[in-house]
């Protein structure tokens, strides 16, 4: 992937400022995370920028209304470690790779298996050994245990 370059904004008008410069022919990137709002007994969730005031494009249009000053270019993975992280959004995982686990129930129940890495939130990838195979399942923690009998 190209560089992106890093443009600052007005305040709240992130989303304007991308529009306008794919408007341009530009590609451009606002990035968002999930927000709950809480309107009386409602619940909202609503996606915000997560990088307030600033937006990634491959370029400015000339003509530019909301796009405003270069701050410099930018990789993807430098834009994915702009993220804000909570306990929501990363959950700690209870075990971690190279833990002996057990298969608490299902096809599997009581076959020991090898963590091979967290698979999302509270899923994990797991190698069983079954006749002389490895084979590698995805399980949700609740249906794991730790050790082996």
């Amino acid at each position: 992937m190209r560089q992106l370059i890093a443009y600052t904004t007005p305040p709240q008008m992130e989303r304007k400022a991308a529009q306008e410069a794919r408007q341009a022919g530009h590609r451009a990137y606002v990035p968002t995370e999930p927000k709950q709002y809480q309107r009386g007994n409602k619940s909202h969730t609503r996606r915000v920028p997560s990088v307030r005031g600033y937006v990634f494009s491959e370029g400015k249009p000339y003509d530019a209304k909301h796009l405003r000053t270069a701050i410099g270019a930018v990789t993807r993975s430098e834009i994915t470690r702009l993220y804000v992280r909570t306990s929501k959004t990363q959950r700690a995982h209870r075990y971690s790779a190279g833990d002996r686990v057990m298969v608490r129930r299902g096809r599997l129940a009581e076959i020991p298996a090898t963590i091979v890495r967290p698979h999302g939130p509270g899923w994990y990838e797991l190698a069983v050994n079954m006749f002389g195979k490895t084979c590698l399942i995805r399980i949700s923690e609740p249906n794991i245990h730790p050790g082996i009998k």
